[in-house]
């Protein structure tokens, strides 16, 4: 594989990345407006099945990551046996992540980003079945 092969890629694993963010930032904000104007003070059962189907889509989104994050460590090792680089550049990542204090950036980027999503999704479901919303439906309480 060339230089120019894993840089195409590497972008295009950005690009995809960028896109299941995306994904992610949508299905949350839908899932916050539906908490907020009808299913906060919906019965159990649709809340239940709200729920459910927010789950499959976070574990669909993460296992898309999870799959990213490997093919981008493939790309990295490829990269690093490259022989000589015309970039210049010592590995994929932007220099301030690669060179964190206590992990190579890439393994940094990818815990903040799965406590990120873990953090998120124990939130929802705590606003989804815990919290106690007002009845009239008004942002008190």
């Amino acid at each position: 594989m060339t230089e120019a092969e894993i840089l195409a890629i590497a972008i295009q694993g950005q690009q995809t990345g960028l896109a299941i963010f995306s994904v992610l930032l949508s299905v949350v904000s839908g899932y916050i407006g539906g908490l907020y104007f009808f299913l906060g003070t919906a019965p159990w059962g649709l809340k239940l099945i709200a729920f459910t189907v927010l789950t499959f889509a976070m574990i669909t989104l993460g296992a898309l990551a999870y799959n990213l994050q490997y093919l981008g460590e493939g790309m990295h090792v490829a990269w690093q046996q490259l022989p000589a680089k015309m970039t210049g550049m010592e590995s994929l990542g932007p220099p301030l992540l690669v060179k964190s204090f206590f992990l190579d950036g890439r393994q940094l980027a990818s815990m903040i980003s799965w406590i990120f999503g873990s953090l998120l999704y124990l939130g929802l479901g705590y606003m989804t079945f815990i919290h106690r919303w007002p009845k009239d439906g008004s942002a008190k309480g």
